[in-house]
């Protein structure tokens, strides 16, 4: 199986792409085609690699959302990207990823693919992997969802 690897730069979440789908969030935030809602995205110059990257604080619910794009076997059907928190004391903030094959918003029009915690998240950045061998051949938006009450970053 090979890989989509994407640059999201987050001060907890990162993507480092090279594949079908490449973000580094170098320079204007968000990138074009991207979208955000609920508590705001933003850049940050905290990156695994680059200058720049994709970074949600602790606030409520935060979502952001890839343009579409359709895993092949080809270029790949693993998300990749990195990923890293900011606090040492366990919030409770919850990091899940969404897939939709039809909108990039509502967010009730996405799938839960991916569940993780605070536990789930190291200091420095870490590469996570996602399988969407599922949706191969399928055009779908991608959905990182920083779910928290006052938690920690992402």
């Amino acid at each position: 199986m090979k890989k989509i690897t994407l640059f999201l730069f987050l001060t907890f979440f990162c993507f480092n792409s090279h594949a079908q789908f490449p973000e580094g969030f170098e320079g204007f935030f968000p990138p074009p085609g991207w979208v955000t809602y609920g508590d705001p995205w933003e850049g940050t110059t905290i990156a695994n690699t680059g200058n720049d990257a994709a970074y949600s604080e602790y606030g409520t619910t935060g979502v952001l959302v890839t343009p579409q794009f359709t895993p092949n076997a080809t270029e790949g059907t693993m998300l990749s990207f990195y990923q890293r928190q900011s606090y040492s004391s366990n919030y409770g903030s919850i990091y899940n990823i969404y897939v939709s094959t039809t909108a990039q918003q509502p967010l009730t029009e996405f799938v839960l693919i991916e569940i993780q915690t605070e536990s789930d998240l190291n200091f420095a950045y870490t590469i996570k992997e996602v399988d969407l061998s599922a949706y191969e051949g399928t055009p779908i938006y991608i959905a990182f969802v920083h779910d928290n009450d006052a938690g920690d970053n992402w």
